[in-house]
């Protein structure tokens, strides 16, 4: 279960101290959300100060098309970055490093034609940024990368040498 917090300690479940429900579990806090292991059952968690978090939004985290891919050269692949917040600018980069505010600003499709890391996230005043999307393309050299096999058929009682 993750619960959105400005702290911990401003979650009750039950009208309890969530230190006090044994069938709750703190598992971890990072970036305003509490993940907690909880058993079987029916929570209510009350969230003290949650206007604080509305306030200021997280945004999602964009979808990369195509996501992890191999493709074969010289074939070219046209990357679409979306979002469901059409006002959010989404900013990306081919480096594999993570965007920031300065980072490449997605305005239409991108054309790779070589291994490349694009990582993709959102950016929009007010609102709190979210994670990043990754997507991996590797390109392979058909000439120089494949599979080469040869091919038998009979019916043996014992295996020929085919040498």
């Amino acid at each position: 279960m993750i619960v959105p917090a400005e702290n911990p300690d401003d979650i009750t479940i039950n009208n309890r101290s969530v230190k006090k429900c044994k069938e709750v579990s703190f598992i971890s806090f990072k970036d305003s959300l509490v993940t907690y292991q909880v058993e079987s059952g029916h929570y209510r968690f009350s969230i003290k100060n949650i206007k604080s978090l509305t306030q200021s939004s997280r945004l999602t985290v964009p979808k990369i098309i195509p996501a992890d891919s191999i493709l074969f050269q010289p074939d070219t692949a046209t990357v679409r970055i979306l979002s469901r917040d059409e006002k959010a600018m989404i900013r990306y980069t081919l480096n594999g490093n993570e965007p920031d505010e300065h980072s490449a600003l997605y305005s239409e499709p991108i054309k790779i034609n070589s291994n490349t890391i694009i990582k993709a996230k959102l950016f929009k005043t007010g609102y709190t940024q979210g994670s990043y999307g990754k997507s991996t393309l590797t390109f392979i050299d058909p000439e120089k990368n494949g599979l080469n096999y040869e091919y038998y058929e009979g019916d043996w009682g014992k295996i020929p040498d085919f040498t």
